[in-house]
């Protein structure tokens, strides 16, 4: 709205049962959940309100995102920002999986569904955010993680950055 604050609306389908209840099953239910966590995601690397974020980020960011700009960019994923969002809400989306009764055969197959797509720091990036949801009493919030996060990234950027190093 001009001059006020920004409202943000997620429109996701659904189907109506008997009772013309709006439900999602277990085939809609992630897309639900990788949605809805991008208004929880996004923001932390908007510049004009952390800008340190960004800063402490981009080059490491810049590196993953310039070894998989073909494969990103054919996902509309054209920056790394982006990327790294869609990173952190798809890896919420497979611990939602895990904590809620998903079969394994299920939550196997969007992990290869991820790396196939060129997000290869999956696994580990799920394993962060589960020690998050372990010690999340210790950070009281996201924001307070979100350094683990940046330091992540930057890790993976290194040791990537060393496998390619024997091509010099």
């Amino acid at each position: 709205m001009p001059n006020s604050r920004k409202d943000v609306y997620a429109i996701v389908g659904y189907f109506v049962n008997e009772e013309d209840t709006p439900m999602y099953n277990n085939r809609f239910l992630p897309t639900l959940i990788h949605e809805f966590n991008h208004s929880f995601i996004n923001h932390y690397l908007d510049e004009s309100k952390y800008p340190e974020h960004v800063k402490q980020l981009e080059t490491a960011a810049n590196v993953l995102y310039m070894n998989s700009q073909v494969s990103m960019s054919q996902q509309a994923y054209g920056s790394w920002q982006t990327m790294i969002n869609e990173s952190l809400v798809r890896a919420a989306v497979i611990c939602y999986m895990l904590d809620n009764e998903f079969k394994t055969e299920d939550i196997r197959n969007v992990f290869l569904e991820q790396i196939q797509r060129n997000f290869r720091w999956m696994p580990e990036l799920v394993t962060l955010l589960r020690k998050y949801e372990k010690k999340q009493s210790k950070y009281g919030n996201f924001e307070s993680f979100y350094p683990k996060i940046i330091d992540f990234f930057k890790d993976y950027a290194r040791s990537e950055n060393k496998r390619f190093d024997v091509l010099k």
